[in-house]
């Protein structure tokens, strides 16, 4: 909860030197609580204090809730934003990926924030041959019409617990 205090306090500090702070990665930072505990934001906001460049990578597309501030974080800073978008079939999407916004919302997500100034990108991932190797060609054809500039992939990789999660989803 004390995520954006935290975040000014490491910036204070002498030895930060402005690195680029990326939110999400493995895990994305607009789970559902996010729409209330609203700590993504507040540390968006701080990056904009302290002009810090900052990048997000996320399926949801609560982040247009935050278009103002990573705007201003564009006109101090650097702002990313990555949509994940690894499927163009809505229905395969929905069985894989089952709680969170369908390829057709994501790509409205690329296109507002790419209107509001804001440097957005796509990752297709995870690429799953055989479910969605197909459906490269779409997707990066839509969010380059969206206004996507950059594009990365991920392949499938399923450790752990992970393996029987995907696997369940998959039948």
């Amino acid at each position: 909860p004390e995520a954006p205090a935290l975040l000014r306090a490491a910036f204070a500090k002498k030895s930060w030197r402005g690195e680029t702070v990326v939110f999400s990665g493995v895990t994305d930072c607009y789970q559902p609580l996010e729409a209330s505990y609203r700590l993504t934001r507040g540390c968006l906001e701080v990056c904009v204090e302290r002009a810090n460049p900052a990048g997000i990578i996320t399926k949801s597309a609560l982040v247009e809730r935050d278009v103002d501030v990573l705007s201003a974080l564009a006109r101090v800073a650097t702002a990313q934003v990555t949509v994940s978008i690894p499927f163009w079939d809505a229905e395969r999407a929905r069985a894989i990926e089952p709680y969170v916004a369908t390829p057709a919302r994501r790509l409205r997500v690329v296109e507002t924030l790419a209107k509001a100034g804001i440097s957005v990108g796509v990752n297709v991932a995870p690429i799953i041959p055989g479910l969605n190797d197909q459906d490269i060609p779409r997707i990066l054809n839509a969010a380059h019409g969206a206004g996507a500039t950059s594009a990365g992939y991920v392949l499938l990789r399923l450790p752990g617990s992970v393996k029987s999660v995907f696997e369940e989803r998959l039948r």
